[in-house]
């Protein structure tokens, strides 16, 4: 709510862009270390 107040709309939209951003390139991290760990284990095997 404070935010809502404090800002204008485009600046809470650029906001929430900066924030999704983020989420989605932690997202493709973690995807990217599962997949490194999958073929690290099928080349040991």
């Amino acid at each position: 709510m404070a935010l809502a107040w404090s800002g204008s709309t485009f600046e809470i939209i650029a906001l929430a862009s900066r924030a999704f951003a983020f989420y989605y390139l932690l997202q493709c991290l973690v995807a990217l270390s599962v997949c490194h760990r999958s073929l690290s284990e099928i080349w040991r095997h």
